[in-house]
């Protein structure tokens, strides 16, 4: 693999997004891996190598005592769009540990409909995957996601810090 100023996708981590896009795919994954994500009905909205977004609906299932989404169900959410990314960067780079070291969150607006989840940072989390296993040494990159409504209204702001190391 290349390491120019843009740190292209190898096939394994495109054909990972290609697959996680269809349904009984996302469906296995959340089963086996995330089942939280199932029981609150996340979908997947978008995902390519640069970015991902997932959409948290406002339910019975979501919904808090006040009438809206639920702190740990949007930070679950964010944690999943940033996720995807780090997933997809570690395929095909070998036998990689991936961890959560820090997560905070910032809760803007009341979230009482659906939550769009983005987060832009596959190219850096790839690079960081990248480094780490050609330096043999660990890695680790904060992640920004943040949430909003439809029309572009922010709900919420996550920041994620992801740590890998070669195995």
């Amino acid at each position: 693999m290349e390491n120019t100023d843009t740190l292209h996708p190898i096939p394994e981590q495109l054909a990972f997004t290609e697959k996680i896009k269809k349904p009984f795919a996302l469906f296995l994954f959340f089963i086996l891996k995330i089942p939280t994500l199932f029981w609150w009905g996340v979908r997947l909205e978008k995902i390519n190598c640069f970015e991902a977004t997932v959409i948290l609906p406002f339910s019975k299932r979501t919904q808090n005592p006040f009438k809206s989404i639920y702190f740990a169900a949007q930070s679950g959410a964010a944690e999943l769009a940033s996720g995807l990314l780090a997933t997809m960067a570690t395929e095909g780079m070998g036998s990689i540990s991936t961890l959560v070291t820090e997560v905070s969150g910032t809760y803007i607006k009341k979230a009482n409909q659906p939550v769009y989840f983005t987060c832009l940072q596959g190219e850096d989390i790839r690079k960081v995957v990248f480094d780490s296993v050609r330096d043999k040494t660990p890695g680790s990159i904060q992640t920004k996601v943040v949430g909003t409504f439809k029309d572009g209204t922010i709900v919420s702001s996550h920041l994620i810090t992801w740590s890998f190391k070669s195995r």
